[in-house]
């Protein structure tokens, strides 16, 4: 055989054979519907059969463990883009997104400001934005958005380089070199790749999404390899996206992401060279810092400059100090110095803007130079919580500047011609009302700051007790000033002026859930315009299961989940249908299968104990509860419910310490006490139940004030008179004086005491309410003891 045919057979073996061989496997996988779509849009078709790009749920998974990833916006645009309709596409994070407020972003404030005053649609704005994806992803999502016809692409991004997919602080899967990483990300969009991955995640993530606590073990000191590697990652990355639009044609409207400098502190400190009495007068220097005290917080900063110079908390308190003494240019310098050094790197830091920056300019985008104006927006000039709520989310305020922001940035674009002719961006306040924004969404988004900050590591910043009393405060004030009704009427305005949008359908059906079947029609008006959004599809889902509308439920449901097969709360919801027909064994799978999406949905795992406790599994059922507790520490029924296993397994001794634990966690509640009460008693100690009974009577626990006279009436424990009178008294009056047991119980207590006329009357009276109500067993009792005291006077 000749060299040339050798050479030829060994490419065929080695190259061709293998391609040929793998395109066969991934055509093999599509036929059988092994794998999923990693495409961020799908192509779909309207109700109407118009065809159209619906959003993929599915679209990050491929670069997150198991069940991790986060599902992007419930997107929707025509396959076909109608002629002078403009189409913008947002790129970015979490930040981006909006969060809680994804409804109020500036994605959504730019779309609501160019379809201003127009019956119809002529503007949409496509919010790309996932919780902690990066450039790596957001690269993939360019390859495929320039295909869609934009006529703008606005990058709002930063933030995740470090903890995001292949970043250096990632738990999600990290890559040895850029080649690696594209490797890595072409190979996962393969079925036969996917096929082959687990779904088995780390032990450390098998709790489901936790935030940035996922994070912790990973910090990064500023001085470490991973700093620079990590930034050239990013230039390539964003190098590659504004090359990709310019290619095309498409204008680039890049944002210079500000963060939040003043209001919070650095979550972790390099420590590196300190000893222990370093430490002591840092922390020291904070307590003088937050006390006032300028004088000896002044000599402990000089004192600490040389040797704590790189700790990320000395600069952000010595920032605060100088802020608070009046030299604000030093303090903006040591509040940027100490996100720089803060070794929990999910800040966007100044080389990386200004590296992107660079980048975007020699590509010809327009950048806005954000971080400068929400400074110039801010007291003293240094960014706080007024526009950016904890390290990097922007308050509502916050998206309004970056939307009219990235609105005049794009009139200095080729996509000047294509916008509305003698067009003024709203001001805020007419952005309020636009999106329909109210004191029940600030309420809705303020409860989500605090729920995220109570955890690390946010519990880890200096100050955090006084944050968190701070945001409770802001909390009760916004909830007095707050009603159904305003807010209610402020959606329907934004709905009014804007009825295209099914955001503002599907948010003013939720505001009439005491009105199910205006809800419902608003409901089906939001999903005739996007029949894809599966939040939408499920909280439809949840009304019809309200109104006993089982069939109706279960067929959103499954189309739900046709969409986003890993939808834990349809899965839920599925689960309360399948309850609600008796049908247990289907219900608790629906549960396992709801918890096993979202290892949070502590939900579904405390109705899966439930089911157990039923059934009388109790170890399995206080397994279950246990998980719910984990997974979702203020929930009190799992506590509950683990204590309640503990009784039924005859271990009354672990019980009762589970209900003080609750009783200690859970202060303003009645039921740990009720339940500590009943355990104390059904293990012989009367004594110590009357105790916990009494304080959860005291809360308005009606039961306990009960379980607490039969205690005394049956002699098991011994209340003075006096004591025993009032607590008769206090169940009159929680009852308004017309249940008949208490009134026997008060005119019991008057009958103790020689009181036997009083007690006479009271019995009469107790009398007459059994009757009326009756209660004829309790009726032949208070006659009796109307007989007993009538004879014994």
């Amino acid at each position: 055989m000749g060299l040339l045919k050798k050479i030829t057979l060994a490419i065929l073996l080695l190259i061709v054979l293998p391609v040929l061989l793998l395109g066969l496997a991934e055509l093999a996988c599509h036929a059988v519907g092994i794998g999923y779509p990693t495409s961020l849009f799908i192509k779909d078709s309207m109700p109407d059969g118009t065809p159209c790009l619906r959003i993929n749920y599915q679209a990050a998974r491929r670069f997150f463990p198991g069940n991790l990833a986060r599902r992007p916006l419930p997107e929707i645009m025509p396959a076909v883009k109608p002629a002078k309709r403009l189409r913008i596409f947002v790129l970015g994070e979490s930040a981006a997104r909006g969060e809680k407020l994804a409804d109020f972003s500036f994605a959504r404030m730019l779309e609501a400001a160019l379809n201003k005053g127009s019956s119809e649609q002529v503007a949409e704005v496509i919010n790309t934005g996932i919780p902690a994806i990066n450039s790596w992803v957001l690269r993939e999502f360019c390859r495929e958005i320039v295909n869609y016809q934009p006529d703008a692409l606005v990058i709002y991004a930063g933030h995740n380089e470090f903890i995001g997919p292949y970043g250096p602080a990632s738990v999600f899967g990290l890559a040895k070199n850029r080649n690696a990483a594209l490797t890595g990300i072409w190979a996962s969009s393969l079925r036969i790749i996917q096929a082959l991955k687990s779904d088995r995640m780390p032990t450390e993530l098998t709790k489901g999404w936790q935030g940035l606590e996922m994070f912790l073990k990973n910090s990064i000191p500023a001085d470490s390899p991973f700093v620079k590697e990590c930034l050239a990652n990013w230039q390539a990355n964003m190098s590659d996206i504004c090359k990709l639009a310019q290619e095309r044609g498409i204008p680039v409207v890049w944002c210079q992401v500000p963060v939040n400098h003043k209001d919070c502190p650095p979550f972790m400190s390099d420590t590196r060279g300190l000893n222990q009495a370093d430490l002591d007068k840092i922390k020291t220097f904070g307590e003088k810092v937050s006390e006032g005290d300028t004088s000896t917080a002044a000599q402990l900063a000089k004192e600490l400059e040389n040797t704590a110079k790189n700790n990320a908390l000395y600069n952000y308190l010595a920032a605060l100090l100088n802020n608070g003494t009046g030299d604000r240019k030093l303090a903006r310098e040591l509040f940027k110095k100490a996100v720089d050094l803060d070794c929990f790197r999910v800040r966007t830091t100044d080389a990386f803007n200004i590296a992107a920056q660079k980048i975007a300019q020699s590509y010809g985008a327009e950048t806005v130079l954000l971080a400068n104006l929400f400074a110039e927006k801010s007291a003293e000039q240094t960014t706080g919580k007024n526009l950016i709520y904890d390290h990097v989310h922007l308050t509502f305020r916050g998206h309004y500047l970056v939307a009219r922001s990235v609105y005049w940035a794009m009139v200095e674009t080729p996509l000047k011609n294509k916008l509305p002719p003698g067009f003024s961006f709203p001001d805020e306040k007419e952005m309020l009302e636009l999106l329909g924004y109210s004191n029940a969404d600030a309420i809705a988004n303020l409860e989500h700051i605090i729920s995220s900050m109570s955890r690390p590591p946010f519990t880890l910043q200096y100050n955090h007790a006084r944050q968190l009393a701070d945001l409770a405060k802001e909390l009760a004030e916004l909830q007095q000033r707050s009603d159904q009704v305003s807010a209610t009427a402020v959606s329907r305005v934004a709905l009014d002026r804007q009825p295209y949008n099914h955001r503002s359908a599907a948010r003013l059906a939720m505001r009439l859930n005491d009105q199910p079947q205006a809800a419902t029609n608003l409901f089906e008006q939001s999903l005739k315009l996007n029949p894809f959004n599966i939040d939408t599809l499920n909280n439809l889902a949840s009304l019809q299961i309200q109104q006993n509308q089982l069939a109706e439920a279960e067929t959103l449901l499954k189309r739900a989940l046709d969409l986003a097969p890993g939808f834990a709360q349809a899965y839920f919801n599925l689960g309360l249908i399948a309850a609600a027909r008796k049908d247990t064994t289907l219900a608790a799978a629906h549960y396992k299968t709801a918890a096993a999406a979202d290892p949070a949905m502590f939900l579904a795992l405390r109705n899966l104990g439930n089911l157990h406790f039923r059934n009388r599994e109790f170890a399995q059922a206080k397994s279950t509860y246990e998980m719910a507790a984990a997974a979702a520490p203020e929930d009190m029924p799992s506590q509950l419910g683990i204590g309640n296993c503990l009784m039924e397994m005859q271990e009354p001794t672990m019980a009762v310490e589970m209900y003080k634990r609750a009783a200690e966690a859970f202060a303003d509640s009645p039921l740990p006490r009720y339940s500590l009460g009943k355990a104390l008693e059904s293990s012989g100690k009367p004594a110590e139940a009357a105790r916990p009974y009494e304080e959860a009577a005291k809360l308005g626990h009606l039961p306990s004030l009960q379980q607490l006279i039969n205690l005394q009436l049956s002699e098991k424990i011994t209340l003075n008179s006096e004591h025993f009178a009032k607590l008769c008294l206090l169940g009159c009056e929680m009852t308004d004086f017309k249940d008949p047991w208490f009134n026997q119980t008060l005119a019991i207590s008057h009958a103790q005491r020689g009181e036997l006329d009083e007690a006479l009357g009271i019995l009469h009276r107790a009398a007459a309410l059994a009757q009326e109500q009756g209660k004829n067993e309790l009726l032949r009792e208070i006659e009796a003891n109307i007989e007993l005291i009538t004879t014994s006077r």
